[in-house]
């Protein structure tokens, strides 16, 4: 089988809405073209849309009742739904939109029934298909298992676009290895409206807590990922390494934020490109902060029916499965502003242990289990006087239909089941009430890691990472930099004149063409296609003496030179006259020759100095230093390009 992590979900407005009439009861159904036109945008994006709607055939040939399909053109309208009349058409099958045409004409859809009121029809995929082709095809259906459904259709229902992360796959069959974890406690299964959303006037954040354990990392942090319910939700995640003996989730040091707006609903998930790093043994800690368009925030809080749920439902003749949830104290926290204004936190498990016992109260003093006892005892009552009756009357055991000396006994059971149903109805509608009978869990602020397979940059348990781990990472990441074995980085190594042709030549792409060559260059040496584009670029220089020394080491201003250089190849660097004042205390040191070279460096934020304020021209550069280098040099050229 195939999979892939979902990256990015859209909740999508639908085409089809529908409003109360004057007296409250019934509803009608209202077209909504700002749904049409949602469903568009992500089509136009490259993101199919899917959608739930009424199938008139249960499976290929059958069709019902109600015919809403034309079996000659492949076009479906239908014109009523569940929440208009007795005999109305019921979601029951999801399809996936693929396409549209605004043109498609009325008369293609079926004669005998209401046509459209206007042109234009998706173009769908259903699952069906045709028999001679590839799974999940199975039937002699639709244009090889296409069809078109009317803007118009009153049962579309959840249209919902989904993206997801594909590159696992392709990494895969080119043979790349990724090591990947999933930082989530959120595992106890939702659906339908069971992710409960409170909207919150004051501010008010999420947050989840993770440890690494020796058989998780050391890791990076990949990706962040909410979900939220409104369009145009800004979401803010904040990144802390926590403290040893830690009391909130902002106990530590911020290493990471990301900040952005969706339009839609949905599951959304950031990749980050300067990954913070998580030695073993450390916590960390996953703040996430929502807040709607009309200024609300966000709380969302996942559940599945709890066994009270459960035993009440039994108690009605019904069967349903329940949930338990599992909130251990310290690995989730609300935020809450107080009447001060002033934010203060609270670990979620016992915020939802008091609003449990507040939701059992609460019950209590509604009466539920009164309204329970008796709903059981009149349970009791209509089967025992339904065993008398059947003694009495074998002759009707076959029978379907309820005796009509026992229909008093019913009316009792269900008078007594409504009024459990009331008691639970009046409790949910609070903002806390009803813990109880849902199973809570962690908050859905969740992440994926990737091992770090170095064992040389200080990540094991009580290690000091390695001050140029993250950019290490990075440059790997980008392929940009390999390590000196699969796990041996060697940050503090010296950096050759080999190294770093071949790092710039990583940078460029590896663009294929001939170049000069060098006496003490071998045509088979790992490093001679980037000497030979770095020559003719005139990126890498070699010396007076025509050799190039592949071995000798590179000192820092050489490496701002052959930034520098590289620069100027892409058409950038200074030009006209220019004036930087550079703010290293030896600059004295500095040759002349790299002066332009450090100075356009240290401005782009690419070479910031060392410790002490120097610059240290002559210090031969190192691996690690490469690597912070290049990276800076990478992000700066990402967001130029951005601008």
């Amino acid at each position: 089988m195939t999979s892939a992590p979902l990256e990015e979900s859209y909740l999508l407005p639908s085409p089809a809405t529908f409003v109360k009439d004057e007296t409250g009861n019934t509803y009608h159904y209202v077209y909504n073209p700002a749904g049409t036109e949602a469903i568009k945008s992500e089509l136009m994006a490259g993101r199919a849309v899917s959608i739930c709607f009424h199938a008139d055939q249960s499976q290929p040939g059958y069709l019902s009742e109600d015919v809403y399909i034309n079996p000659e053109t492949w076009a479906q309208y239908t014109y009523t739904s569940d929440l208009e009349g007795e005999k109305s058409a019921v979601a029951n099958h999801a399809v996936t939109i693929v396409g549209w045409d605004d043109n498609y004409a009325v008369s293609n859809f079926t004669a005998d029934n209401p046509l459209p009121p206007g042109p234009g029809a998706w173009i769908v995929k259903n699952s069906w298909g045709a028999a001679d082709q590839e799974f999940p095809n199975h039937g002699e259906w639709g244009v090889n298992g296409y069809f078109y459904l009317s803007y118009y259709d009153h049962t579309i229902l959840s249209p919902e676009s989904l993206n997801f992360y594909t590159d696992l796959m392709r990494n895969a069959q080119a043979g790349m290895k990724q090591e990947l974890g999933v930082a989530k406690y959120d595992y106890l299964p939702t659906f339908g409206d069971l992710v409960r959303y409170v909207h919150l006037d004051k501010p008010a954040s999420m947050a989840n807590v993770f440890h690494i354990e020796e058989s998780d990392g050391p890791v990076s942090l990949r990706t962040l990922s909410f979900q939220t319910e409104t369009p145009n939700t800004t979401v803010t995640f904040e990144v802390y390494l926590l403290r040893d003996g830690y009391t909130t989730p902002l106990d530590g040091e911020l290493v990471c934020t990301q900040t952005k707006s969706y339009p839609y609903g949905g599951y959304h998930q950031i990749e980050l490109v300067d990954r913070p790093i998580f030695p073993v043994g450390a916590s960390f800690s996953i703040v996430v902060t929502c807040q709607g368009a009309g200024g609300q925030y966000e709380l969302a809080n996942e559940r599945y029916l709890s066994k009270l749920m459960a035993d009440i439902a039994g108690e009605q003749g019904a069967s349903i499965s329940y949930g338990v949830g599992v909130i251990n104290p310290g690995e989730s926290f609300m935020s809450f502003t107080g009447a001060d204004g002033t934010a203060r936190w609270a670990d979620w498990s016992a915020v939802v242990d008091q609003a449990t016992e507040n939701s059992l109260a609460a019950l209590d003093q509604a009466g539920l289990s009164e309204a329970r006892r008796q709903a059981a005892e009149a349970n009791q009552a209509l089967e025992t006087a339904y065993a008398a009756y059947l003694e009495a009357h074998p002759e009707a055991a076959d029978s379907q239909e309820l005796p009509e000396e026992l229909l008093p006994y019913l009316a009792a059971y269900q008078q007594t089941g409504q009024a459990v149903n009331d008691i639970l109805d009046a409790v949910t509608s609070g903002a806390l009430d009803g813990f109880a009978l849902y199973a809570s869990d962690n908050f859905p602020v969740a992440a994926t890691l990737e091992r770090v397979t170095f064992t040389d940059l200080g990540l094991e348990q009580g290690g000091t990472p390695h001050w140029a781990v993250r950019a290490v990472d990075m440059a790997k990441r980008l392929g940009l930099m390999a390590g000196e074995s699969d796990t041996l980085f060697v940050p503090d190594a010296p950096v050759t004149r080999a190294m770093a042709a071949q790092v710039l030549y990583n940078l460029a792409g590896q663009p294929e063409g001939e170049g000069a060559s060098f006496p003490d260059v071998a045509a088979d040496a790992w490093y001679a296609p980037a000497v030979a584009w770095g020559a003719r670029t005139g990126v890498i220089q070699g010396y007076d003496n025509g050799d190039f020394g592949p071995e000798d080491p590179v000192t820092r201003e050489q490496l701002a030179s052959l930034i520098y250089r590289y620069e100027q190849s892409q058409g950038g660097g200074f030009s006209g006259e220019w004036a930087y004042r550079l703010p290293f205390s030896d600059l004295e040191a500095l040759s002349d020759w790299a002066m332009e070279a450090a100075s356009w460096c240290n401005m782009r934020g690419v070479m910031t100095g060392k410790t002490g304020g120097r610059f240290d021209p002559a210090g031969t550069a190192t691996r690690g230093e490469l690597a912070t280098i290049l990276t800076r040099y990478h992000q700066s050229m990402a967001e130029g390009e951005a601008k």
